[in-house]
């Protein structure tokens, strides 16, 4: 997705709460839209350092509560514009600006 001002490109904080879901599958989808991307969840070093290798940003939060993921991500990456979706969700939809 390509934005002429910095503030108005959305961040996606994607909620990581249980391994074994579809992170890889739903960052890699949103990547081809969205420059910034915020995984929020537990520590986990496989999926953290692919996840960092595409282009994204990892915050360790060991908490299971959805919302005060998306919060702490939120917190970590100041923007006009968020994303908020889960690690287990398809992306069935194509996004359009």
């Amino acid at each position: 997705m390509t934005s002429q001002n910095k503030e108005e490109t959305p961040v996606v904080i994607i909620a990581y709460r249980e391994p074994g879901n579809h992170l890889e599958g739903v960052f890699l989808d949103l990547k081809s839209w969205f420059e910034d991307i915020v995984v929020v969840g537990p520590e986990n070093d496989h999926i953290s350092k692919a996840i960092k290798t595409s282009g994204g940003s990892w915050v360790v939060n060991e908490s299971h509560h959805i919302a005060e993921l998306w919060e702490t991500g939120i917190r970590a990456h100041v923007s006009d514009w968020y994303i908020l979706v889960q690690d287990k969700e398809y992306l069935s939809s194509v996004l359009k600006e």
